[in-house]
């Protein structure tokens, strides 16, 4: 939860954090553009490396091995509710590429109802959309249309100042185990770029992601940042998911209720001028500091 004893920023420090906004912006929408025109499915490692992506392993057995900075960590194993396997609807595996989809969002949806959640932090709901209404978000591939949809979104509860969130697609073409997909890349741009302009996060800078990536009968989880200069991909292996393994869903589902980590608010960039949306979280913040101070007014006598 937010800390009640903290202090206000200033003005001049926000206007500072939202001119960095203003250029992580920027940064982001040239990356999104790049991304969007590219004709492939997958980013090869010579793309990812001129428009400043960058990747390393997450174990999600031992997140903590990765060699980036950890932003989200797997619910303790210890204090995990006991899922009732014996009462969990598993279904089996269909061929086809989208039915092998669904299937492992289905299994992972019936895993995840079969407990009361282990905490109340991640609140489950859209806050993003590309035209207001839609959740498909469409690219193409020389070979055809590929769709990929998202399908889950969580952020921290409103009242905290983490600005974390975990998002979850669905995918209906066979992944890359080395490269990244186009639909994770442009996913983590559009999501981070929605959020930077939210108003509660005044001082945040960095907007860490968790993405669950469901392929047909795959599934992966990957850990996304921007550190001011690249977009930070932490991908664990790919899952397979052909047979039904309690273990692989168990571990899995500890990730889909993480705890937020890290530092969020240093990132190194230098800040460019205001635009009119980031302008406005600045004229939002000095209404809001004028009715708190005059909250604090002492009461006068008639």
């Amino acid at each position: 939860m937010a800390d009640p004893t903290a202090q206000p920023m200033s003005q001049k420090d926000l206007i500072k954090c939202l001119e960095k906004k203003q250029a992580i912006l920027e940064r982001l929408n040239a990356m999104t553009k790049r991304v969007t025109n590219l004709p492939f499915s997958s980013l090869s490692e010579d793309f990812r490396g001129r428009i400043g992506i960058e990747i390393t392993y997450l174990d999600l057995r031992d997140h903590l091995s990765t060699s980036d900075k950890v932003y989200f960590k797997p619910y303790p194993a210890h204090d995990f509710p006991t899922i009732p396997w014996n009462e969990v609807k598993l279904y089996d595996f269909d061929p086809g590429r989208r039915a092998q989809t669904f299937r492992v969002q289905n299994n992972l949806n019936n895993v995840l109802a079969s407990f009361t959640p282990p905490w109340p932090i991640w609140i489950e709901h859209k806050f993003y959309s590309e035209d207001g209404n839609s959740r498909t978000e469409v690219g193409e591939c020389l070979e055809a249309l590929y769709h990929w949809y998202t399908v889950n979104e969580a952020e921290t509860h409103p009242e905290t100042t983490t600005p974390h969130c975990t998002v979850r697609i669905m995918q209906f073409t066979d992944p890359e185990e080395d490269l990244l997909m186009r639909s994770e890349v442009i996913c983590a741009l559009k999501y981070m770029m929605c959020r930077l302009k939210f108003v509660r996060y005044e001082d945040q800078t960095i907007f860490p992601m968790l993405i669950t990536s469901i392929f047909p009968s795959k599934v992966r989880i990957l850990q996304v940042y921007f550190d001011g200069e690249s977009l930070r991909f932490a991908k664990s292996q790919l899952y397979d998911l052909t047979e039904n393994d309690y273990e692989k869903y168990a571990l899995l589902a500890r990730w889909m209720f993480p705890v937020p980590d890290g530092d969020v608010n240093t990132v190194h960039i230098r800040g460019r001028k205001l635009s009119v949306d980031v302008q406005q979280q600045v004229d939002v913040w000095k209404q809001r500091q004028d009715v708190m101070n005059m909250d604090d007014w002492p009461e006068r006598d008639a």
